[in-house]
């Protein structure tokens, strides 16, 4: 279709195009001239987004499509770039229904003249796709986070730290300037980022005394078993990279990767804060709780070195927040 819409001949090639191609596409097909008007929509369109009856009205003008991708992908056409969004919310300008769409804009270059004529916008419904592949996540999720739970009930000392992990995440997320998708991906990979556990033989994982070198090798491998893990379920590539890379340190120093700064997922470089604060204020296997005091002096210390110093404040800031308002954090 891409090839097609750029190179036509003449308008009629375009209007045959229409009767005996698209008419007939399960796909929505709209055409739009280089002012925004609507030419033409195909029968699709009214199953889609609820109506037909849209032609001759300027699509820049409607609100629905100004305030989704499917304005920039009109906008690129227009100025000779093809364009594709995934996975886009909309609600219909006609019925206000939602809609999960692909949307793909293709600039309509007539040969003769080598004027941009309009844009074909190719629109895809994957609603109901989009809807059963988000349920086999939540299920295959669930079934994950289960068994973090019983990974952490394999230690007396930590039975909730994914929970309180996920709290402390939260608390971080709910400060920073990002999607609902990234804070839910964020908080997803909170929730069972420790899963690796699982490949770690409870010898190692319940040692009152110190790691060996060998065995603190071992134990490193767990984000990568994590990730390992996670990254079979379709769509969870980016909460897989979370996991593998939560003991990772702001100066490069941390592991499996060595990422320095930014480099390491936004995610993991939160899960780090609120994995360590736990660990410092939890009673474990090899030593009592140090205390909210301590595990604070760590956190101020480690700025800029283990930590992202910003979301550090942010953390402290939402911590403080609560003792003033006498709220507990977990």
């Amino acid at each position: 279709m891409k090839e097609v819409t750029s190179a036509l001949n003449d308008e009629l090639e375009l209007e045959k195009l229409k009767a005996s191609t698209l008419d007939h596409i399960p796909q929505g097909v709209v055409i739009v001239n280089n002012k925004g008007i609507i030419e033409y929509v195909n029968p699709a369109i009214g199953v889609i987004l609820g109506s037909t009856k849209t032609v001759g009205l300027n699509i820049l003008e409607f609100n629905t499509v100004r305030c989704s991708n499917m304005y920039e992908a009109i906008i690129k056409g227009l100025n000779g770039i093809y364009a594709e969004f995934y996975n886009e919310d909309y609600t219909s300008y006609t019925t206000s229904v939602k809609k999960k769409l692909n949307i793909f804009g293709y600039p309509i270059i007539i040969n003769r003249s080598s004027e941009i004529y309009g844009v074909m916008l190719h629109i895809h419904d994957i609603t109901e796709e989009y809807e059963l592949k988000k349920k086999v996540q939540s299920t295959y999720i669930s079934t994950i986070a289960a068994l973090a739970e019983a990974i952490d009930a394999r230690d007396e000392y930590t039975g909730e730290h994914s929970k309180n992990v996920s709290r402390y995440v939260k608390l971080i997320c709910r400060n920073l300037n990002i999607s609902n998708e990234q804070r839910d991906k964020i908080e997803t990979a909170a929730s069972v980022h420790d899963i690796g556990k699982i490949g770690i033989r409870d010898y190692i994982l319940n040692k009152p005394d110190k790691l060996t070198s060998e065995e603190y090798e071992i134990m490193k491998q767990h984000p990568v078993i994590g990730w390992e893990i996670i990254g079979k379920v379709d769509g969870f590539d980016d909460i897989s990279l979370i996991i593998k890379h939560h003991h990772e340190r702001w100066d490069g120093k941390g592991y499996p990767d060595g990422l320095l700064g930014n480099i390491i997922p936004l995610g993991a470089q939160v899960i780090a804060i609120a994995d360590t604060y736990d660990a410092i204020t939890s009673n474990r296997v090899y030593r009592k709780s140090l205390g909210k005091d301590k595990a604070l002096q760590i956190l101020l210390e480690e700025r800029g070195k283990q930590f992202n110093e910003e979301l550090v404040n942010i953390f402290i800031n939402e911590l403080y927040k609560l003792t003033v308002n006498n709220i507990e954090a977990i």
